[in-house]
């Protein structure tokens, strides 16, 4: 069960399932089943935005393509661990000497269930622990 079902929030990346990316720390209907923990998703970039082909401060498309690189990277971490939800997500930026800047999006990864099926879910979650031992 690596999806959930829902359109809202969901992102989708190359090579990963529909992941939620929420800046909530809960999912509306679902529960929390496990926290995987901490993923972070960075990228690098030219301070000078007109290298990439922004034509005017005001294109907003490349910047937010910055953005969504950062996020990418951030939800195919949260995959790769086992999750099938990031919650709590933010974004920090910081420049990197004086000509690069740092897009880092982070957030808490976590499995989650719908919130119906959330008590028979921990039960197989205890079940595949005890057979792992």
């Amino acid at each position: 069960m690596k999806q959930p079902p829902g359109p809202a929030g969901r992102v989708a990346t190359e090579g990963v399932t529909d992941i939620f990316a929420l800046t909530i720390n809960t999912v509306p209907g679902f529960d929390i089943l496990r926290v995987v923990g901490e993923v972070l998703g960075t990228t690098a970039r030219k301070q000078n935005p007109f290298i990439e082909g922004i034509k005017r401060e005001a294109d907003g498309p490349a910047l937010r393509k910055w953005r969504e690189d950062a996020i990418a990277r951030m939800v195919a971490l949260a995959y790769d661990r086992g999750a099938n939800a990031v919650v709590g997500v933010r974004f920090d930026h910081r420049e990197i000497g004086p000509d690069w800047t740092e897009i880092c999006a982070y957030g808490t990864a976590v499995f989650i269930v719908p919130a119906t099926q959330a008590p028979i879910a921990h039960d197989l979650l205890i079940d595949d622990q005890a057979l792992a031992e």
